[in-house]
This record gives C-alpha cells, structure tokens and sequence, in this order.
C-alpha cells in the first residue's frame, strides 16, 4: 500500500532533472537541459514516478548506440599490466630490455601471469566508465565543436604549433565516426580512447581566442568576457578529468598533446605554476614513449607511401618535443624553475626546417635554405637554439654569481648574438632585417618581434645577476629589458583583440618592467636620458597591461603593480601628465645606455615579482591586486 502511493506522487522537477537527480528551477525548458542541449528530453507532462521510470526505459533504449561504444573501450581497459610496465622500464625499445629480449624470443612473452595487477589508470570499474559518459555528454554540438576547432587553427595554434592540422582532422573526423556509427566488432585505438581529453581542451583555448559575433557565443550561451573565461575553464577541468580517469601511464601522442594544451590554457588564464606542472606530465609522458631518442626509420617493403607516413610521423614527435624542450627551457630561465629535460638525456635530432604539407604522403620533409621563404617553424627552431643555450648556462651556472669565471658569460652573449646574425633566417633577424618577405608571408612581422623578445629575455636572463659587479652586464641587461617592452609594444599593435590573452604579452613584459623599477629604486642611472627612457618605457607598460587586463588576468594583475611603483616612487622625479606624454614620445629615439661605474655598494640578487612587496608600504598586495584565481 505504501509503495502505490508513492508511485502517484506528484513531481514538480521536468523529467531529465528528476532523472539525473538534480534540482529543477521549473521553467519551460529549464536552464539545466538550456546548458545541456536537451531541450526536446525537458518535458512536465504527467510527471509522475511511473511515468518518469517509463522515460528513462525509453531513453535508455534511444541511447543504445552510446552503450555499444562501451564495449570496445572496455576491451582496451581490461588487458593485464606487462612486465616491463611493473618494474618500470620507459616504453622505447632502445632503453627497454625486456622488449630488447623479447624481439629476440619467437612469439614474444605471453602477458597472462595471473598475479599481474590491472594496467593502472587503463581498467576501470563501471564507475570511471560512467564518469566518462558524463563527460563525453558535456560537450557542445557538433558544429559549434568544428567551430571552435577552427577558431583554435587560425587564431591560436600558429603560436607554439601544438597540433598538426593533418593529424587533428584525420583523428577527429574518425572520433566523429565511431560517436555516430558505434560499433564493437574490434577494440577503439588508444589515440581515440584519448581524443575526447583533447577535444575538451582545444575547446577551452578556442574561446580564449574567440573573436565576437561568432555562432559558438550563441551555441554556447555566452554573454561576456567573464562568462566565456568560466566555460573554458570548466571544458580545461572536463579535460584533465578525462584525462586523470584513462591515466597518463601508457597514454599515447594525444595524452601529451593534451597536457600540452592544458598548460597552454592555464598560461593564457594566469594560473603558470599549475600549468608548469602540467608541463611536466606532458614531458614524462613523452620521455616515456622515447620522444628524446633519435628513432631510426626502415624502408617499408610493402609502399612508398607507408615509408613517408613513418618519416612524416617522426618529424611530427620531433616537433612536438621542440615545445617541450623551448617550454621547459624558457620556464627555468625566466621563472628559476628547475629543468625537467636534460641534453645529456636527448640523442634524438632537431625538426626539419620546413612547413608541413597537406599530403605527408606525397613528398620527403626537405629543409629549406637561409635566403629561401621562411617556413612557419623557423621562430620555434631559433627558439630551440636559445634553449639549447639556456641549458648551457644553466649546468655551467652562468646566470648566477657562483660562476667559475665571467668569460663563460662573454662566451654565452657573443654565441647567441653570433646565432642571430648567421643561423637565422634574415627575414626574422631582429636588427637589419630581410623585410622583401612581409607582403607574401602573414604573420612574419609578428614572428620577429617575437624572435625579438626571446633573445632579449636570453641576455636578460644571462646578466641580471652580474649587474653589481660588472659594468657591461648592467648596460646589456638594460638594453635588453627595453628591448622587450619595445617588441611587446610592437606586437600588441599588429595582434588582434582578441588575441591579447597570449601569456607571453603579459609574462615578458611584467618580468623587464619589475626588474627595470628595481633599477630605478635602488639605483638609478647617473645618465638623465637614461632614466627618462626607463620610466617612460615602464609607464608605457603599465598602460598596455591595463589596456588588455579584460582579455588577460596576469595583465591586470601586472598593471596594478607597475601602477603601485608610479604612485609610490615616481613622485621623487616629479612625473606630470604632460611629462608623461614626453617621456613616451622620447621612446622612439634612440638612447645610449651609460650606466654608473659606481656598483660596488650595488647587490641585486635574480629579482622576482614577489620580491616587490617588499618596497611598498604595509598593505595585503593579495587582496589588492586580485591575485586569487582560483575558480
């Protein structure tokens, strides 16, 4: 009797929210099926128990297809750990003994050993399945999906080119397949098991870069700036869940790819130590697959094209690791962050300087020459060799006082500035450039400013910890800080609005603009002109963070602390709105840089952002600048 009345019990939630156990606001349709795209599911007609079970028996069989994609991807979660993976062998045959000798045993080990755990982070009970499943009904439609995914190709990915246009589209469009014409007669590749982790996070960047007026603000429900930053982040969270659910053990080129634009998110979103670890996780995950090593490529018996289809993937990992290997550089030079990759561990060989065809198939990657059209990877390899000089001053501990002698300094400042007038393009060469170029190649102006910004954060990175003790590190460093800001200027006025939210235009010209306020507290230059330009360069900054601080959180960040320095200090120099608009203009001639031979009583250890609150009155810097990003 109980249970009859409990089956006639009136339910006031539509029928999806009663089925998924969640709270209902009521309205026609209501904002949860709105944000789910499942409008035509939201009904409140005869909304009892028994008529909502009948529903759910009726959706389940309408969501049949879904089901059966269950079956492949369990195939591949239930197998059983190999040996190798137990002891902890990386997975590159080169450095695994156990593949070594099983290459040698006809018909290889049998992984059946019945003590064997399950692969870790691979199986998982129906649980992580279903969590899955959720994840997977989180994302948009699938045209607002193909818009973004083009968003992010012409808007972001000419950056670090993280992704390959050919091997994207190929993997997605069978993703796209298999999710409309499910089928379980054989197992789902890893590389698709993963894809979804990906998709989610090339989603958040795409609406990092998303200009206005497009058919996905609709799609998705977005009104401004703030709501557009919180739907990327939940698609970089639905992301790292996926991700966390399958394991990054054993993962595949697209586990690393998504760590990679994780990071690439977190950076443009103000969050660096959280995207310095993601970062790592995409380096262990490639060292794990052998992306350091020099792979050897065999002749394929069968076709030509099979051969190419191998040389074409093989530059495509060397690709993807000059990131890893220019990201973690970078990040130990500017940031003091320990190196996760090590040059004594890498054999393997530097990418082709070449763009990569629409038809890998159909031709050999061949270098072109110095005087030749510059290719779309020349910025990412010169930034290589700056890496590569980045790890020889960092193990030779150049960039700090304890270094065995100045020469190695010297040795390190005439080797990249030798690099930038020989081994570069000139078409990219910061002074005297090659400009025939401009016209036919988009973007190369940009490029060099970049190229630009790179080597000067080399030089600064090189000297700043010499400038109490030798004259000639204090001018360089100097004059490499103000060359930043000038690039940084330069950019911000040929990039797009909606492209301000890159890392770099914020990080680089926060990290020259602090360490040039520092000069001018604790001991400015005895040359006025000098000082002039500093001060100007440093209000130019302040100005330009403020300008893109809606697009970039670290930039409004940053301008509320070069903001602070004017206020506080600036007073001394009697700084005037009308003095301000001068010492802007004076920006565009050229200054000499004399700096003070006095610098014995002058100590300045690696100065770091934090280190600025302790030149300003008493005051929580945390709740003043908005520095809380946690979402």
């Amino acid at each position: 009797m109980p249970s009859s009345k409990a089956q006639k019990r009136h339910i006031t939630a539509c029928s999806e929210c009663y089925r998924r156990k969640q709270k209902c606001d009521r309205k026609r349709p209501c904002q949860w099926c709105i944000r789910r795209q499942v409008i035509d599911r939201c009904s409140y007609g005869g909304n009892t128990i028994s008529a909502t079970r009948e529903a759910e028996s009726r959706e389940s069989d309408v969501n049949h297809g879904r089901q059966e994609v269950e079956a492949p991807l369990r195939s591949a979660w239930d197998t059983v750990v190999p040996i190798q993976d137990q002891i902890g062998y990386p997975r590159s045959q080169e450095r695994n003994p156990v593949l070594a000798l099983e290459k040698r045993i006809p018909g290889g080990f049998r992984y059946d050993f019945s003590d064997s755990h399950t692969q870790d982070g691979v199986r998982l009970e129906g649980g992580g399945r279903r969590k899955q499943q959720d994840l997977l009904a989180r994302l948009p439609s699938p045209s607002v999906i193909g818009e973004l995914v083009d968003v992010y190709f012409h808007e972001a990915n000419q950056c670090y080119q993280l992704l390959e246009r050919y091997y994207f589209d190929k993997l997605f469009i069978t993703w796209m397949g298999h999710s409309t014409r499910p089928s379980s007669e054989c197992p789902l590749p890893r590389e698709l098991i993963y894809f979804p982790a990906l998709i989610f996070q090339v989603l958040a960047v795409a609406l990092q870069f998303l200009p206005n007026g497009t058919t996905a603000e609709e799609g998705l429900n977005i009104r401004d700036q703030a709501q557009r930053n919180t739907i990327a982040r939940m698609f970089s969270s639905f992301g790292e869940d996926f991700m966390t659910s399958l394991g990054r053990q054993n993962s595949t080129i697209i586990g690393i790819q998504h760590d990679l634009m994780r990071a690439f998110h977190l950076k443009n979103d103000g969050r660096g130590t959280v995207a310095w670890h993601s970062i790592g996780n995409a380096i262990r995950q490639a060292q794990d697959q052998g992306f350091h090593l020099h792979n050897k490529i065999e002749q394929s018996s069968n076709s030509v094209e099979e051969t190419l289809a191998k040389v074409w993937e093989d530059e495509h990992r060397r690709r993807l690791w000059l990131v890893l290997f220019t990201w973690d550089s970078n990040m130990a030079a500017t940031l003091n962050r320990p190196r996760m990759i090590h040059m004594e561990d890498c054999t393997v060989q530097r990418p082709t300087a070449c763009d990569f065809p629409q038809n890998p198939l159909s031709t050999l990657p061949k270098g072109s020459s110095i005087d030749e059209r510059p290719c779309s990877i020349a910025p990412q390899l010169f930034s290589y060799e700056i890496g590569v000089l980045i790890h020889e001053m960092l193990s030779s501990r150049a960039n700090t006082r304890h270094v065995p002698s100045y020469d190695i300094v010297l040795k390190l400042d005439s080797k990249a500035r030798t690099m930038m007038t020989t081994s570069l393009t000139p078409a990219l060469r910061p002074t005297n450039p090659d400009t025939t170029w401009d016209s036919q190649v988009p973007g190369i102006s940009i490029q060099r400013e970049f190229v630009k910004v790179n080597a000067n954060m080399f030089f600064l990175s090189l000297h700043r910890d010499h400038i109490s003790l030798h004259e000639e590190s204090l001018r360089v460093a100097l004059s490499s800080a103000l060359a930043v800001l000038e690039a940084q200027t330069n950019i911000l006025s040929k990039v797009s609005e909606h492209q301000s939210c890159l890392y770099g235009l914020s990080c680089h010209t926060i990290d020259a603009s602090l360490f040039l306020a520092h000069i001018m507290i604790t001991a400015p230059p005895p040359d006025p002109s000098l000082c002039h330009s500093i001060r100007a360069a440093i209000h130019k900054a302040a100005a330009q963070l403020s300008a893109i601080g809606d697009k970039s959180q670290l930039a409004k960040c940053g301008s509320k602390i070069l903001s602070r320095y004017i206020q506080t200090f600036e007073y001394e120099f009697g700084t005037t709105a009308a003095s301000v608009n001068e010492m802007e203009a004076s920006l565009e001639e050229p200054v000499a840089l004399a700096v003070s031979s006095e610098l014995d009583f002058f100590t300045l250890d690696r100065f770091r952002p934090e280190d600025f609150e302790a030149l300003y009155p008493p005051g929580d810097l945390e709740d003043d600048f908005e520095l809380n990003f946690s979402v």
